[in-house]
């Protein structure tokens, strides 16, 4: 009886070829990743020349030790994102559908009269209406501070214009006109191409998000059992820069540089494997 085995030599291979047939399409984000390397490397060779010893190893697996402070940060900021994203969905296509215009300008001078106010002053907000000194509860601070990421950033005015550019311009193509001859709805007839401008500001809404938490991981961040919560990386990135001048935590700094170098580029990595999907120019290099 012949025993199975397994030849691993197609295995590679076949492994190495998929990965050189994915190179072309990943280019860009994988020289986003080399220079961020590099990027690190200065960095580190200049903390180790001011007397430190970081630990190389320590630097490139911070990330991937169990870091409470960082789950919560990509937790906070991934649903933080989500919302965003539909808060711009609903008033780019509710300023494009609406046939009054003076209600759409309307709708719109409110939405920039309260995206513009400034992210801290939305955190004051929400603490005053929940109550300084009541006894923290984690999932209304959450609530609140999402709140505040979400109306606190002026970027949902250049977004929100992006989008209602683009889908004015899908709008003017004949594909549309047939679509509603045919008795289609019109938001089905361009959720291609909102699917596609999403794709482009998921990565910038994330990465934006991350910097601004750093407002919201401060103020609404409270003690319990001698241990601060509602705190993640941006919150230690900047205590750390600031407030330990004697003592810094260089290998946590570059670990976090290099968490959100790694996140960054999964998430163009997975933004353009959908994108070569849904997009035929991108699939055929058009």
């Amino acid at each position: 009886m012949k025993k199975f085995s397994l030849n691993k030599r197609p295995l590679i291979s076949t492994l190495c070829r998929f990965l050189i047939k994915r190179i072309p399409l990943q280019k860009a984000a994988i020289m986003e990743f080399i220079i961020g390397l590099c990027m690190i490397f200065i960095l580190l060779y200049f903390f180790q020349n001011q007397k430190n010893n970081i630990s190389i190893i320590g630097v490139f697996t911070w990330c991937f030790k169990f870091q409470p402070d960082l789950y919560f940060s990509l937790m906070y900021i991934i649903v933080g994102s989500f919302f965003l994203i539909l808060f711009i969905l609903f008033t780019s296509i509710t300023e494009i559908f609406i046939r009054q215009k003076r209600i759409a300008m309307l709708i719109r001078s409110i939405m920039v009269l309260i995206n513009c106010i400034p992210i801290y002053v939305y955190i004051e907000l929400w603490r005053h209406i929940y109550g300084y000194h009541a006894k923290p509860n984690f999932n209304d601070y959450f609530f609140y501070g999402i709140g505040a990421l979400i109306f606190g950033n002026a970027i949902w005015l250049y977004l929100h214009r992006y989008f209602v550019e683009n889908l004015k311009i899908e709008l003017m193509h004949a594909h549309f006109e047939t679509g509603s001859a045919l008795g289609l709805s019109r938001i089905w007839i361009i959720w291609p191409k909102i699917r596609l401008l999403i794709l482009d500001v998921v990565r910038p809404i994330l990465l934006i998000l991350l910097g601004s938490a750093i407002f919201v991981e401060n103020r609404f961040r409270y003690t319990s059992n001698d241990t601060y919560k509602f705190q993640g990386i941006s919150y230690l990135f900047s205590y750390d820069l600031n407030q330990m001048s004697v003592r810094h935590d260089y290998e946590m700094i570059l670990g976090i540089i290099f968490s959100v170098l790694l996140f960054s580029t999964l998430i163009q990595i997975c933004i353009t494997k959908i994108r070569y999907h849904y997009d035929p120019e991108v699939r055929y290099d058009k």
